[in-house]
């Protein structure tokens, strides 16, 4: 059984494979592919929930209390 394979930038090339061959790594293909989509889930979720709560860091008083210290000048005692 000849399968092409095409590269990222649209390339062919012709491989020769056995049909349980191209089976077992179809199969393969299938979980590595539904491992991407679980693995991009978590990231989508994380930064969604982080710009849900951007106002709250920028314009909460009991989350921005600290921040008028960001303009203090520390000096290390001796």
């Amino acid at each position: 059984m000849i399968q092409y394979i095409v590269n990222g930038i649209g390339e062919k090339t012709a491989v020769l494979i056995s049909i349980e061959e191209w089976k077992k790594f179809e199969s393969y293909f299938h979980i590595f592919i539904e491992n991407l989509k679980v693995d991009t889930e978590p990231k989508n979720t994380l930064a969604s929930a982080a710009q849900a709560l951007l106002g709250d860091y920028l314009h909460d008083e009991e989350l921005t209390t600290f921040n008028t210290l960001d303009i203090e000048n520390f000096y290390e005692s001796r």
